[in-house]
């Protein structure tokens, strides 16, 4: 195969093969917005566990203020990334579907309370499956530039299964939707704070 066609297929599948020659800021935001993503999330998780009998609506109101801290700071990323011509789509889809997520769900206190339970859970599953497909999009782009990074792709698997758990709650036990929502919520927030910390501290010291 010619360096010409190795190129090629590089850029093509792009899974699993380092190119130093690509800059990391190029595929990705500036590591102060991964360690901002992270303390919202590591916030959003103090509040459930140091609250355990938060109201349902309180934790509604706190879930929201996350996703749209979420959704606004990857789209001004992704949207930053698109007027220099660098990588931006995942990072912009996950900024509109943070901001999106954040705003339907602030519309629930004036809907009754079994819509208002159900509602909820399915914008939050869209979200995550959302989300965690787009992050693993990034995490694959991200390791053309960064050697062994998974930090990204394990935020991102998490989030699937997180969606997966709370579609499966819908459908198989309703019942336990409320108690379980604020643990599932407070459970996957620390593991998905921590490791946007971590990469935003790998990314500050790969790229500065």
């Amino acid at each position: 195969m010619s360096d010409l066609e190795t190129a090629t297929y590089t850029r093509t599948i792009g899974v699993g093969l380092h190119r130093p020659d690509l800059d990391a800021a190029h595929l990705a935001p500036p590591w102060r917005v991964f360690i901002v993503r992270g303390l919202a999330a590591l916030l959003l998780a103090a509040l459930v566990f140091l609250k355990p009998g938060l109201s349902f609506i309180a934790l509604t109101l706190a879930f929201a203020a996350f996703a749209l801290v979420e959704g606004g700071v990857n789209l001004a990323a992704g949207m930053d990334h698109a007027a220099r011509g660098r990588r931006w789509g995942a990072f912009l889809a996950e900024g509109v579907l943070g901001v999106a997520a954040g705003a339907a769900v602030l519309t629930v206190p004036i809907l009754g309370a079994m819509t208002l339970t159900g509602f909820v859970w399915s914008v939050i599953a869209v979200w995550s499956l959302g989300t965690g497909v787009a992050e693993i999009l990034a995490a694959i782009r991200l390791r053309l530039a960064l050697d062994r990074e998974w930090f990204l792709a394990l935020s991102g698997a998490g989030s699937i299964v997180f969606g997966a758990l709370l579609v499966y709650l819908m459908l198989a036990e309703p019942g336990l939707m409320v108690s379980a929502l604020v643990w599932l919520i407070g459970i996957y927030a620390s593991i998905f704070g921590l490791l946007m910390i971590a990469l935003g501290i790998r990314m500050k010291r790969e790229v500065g």
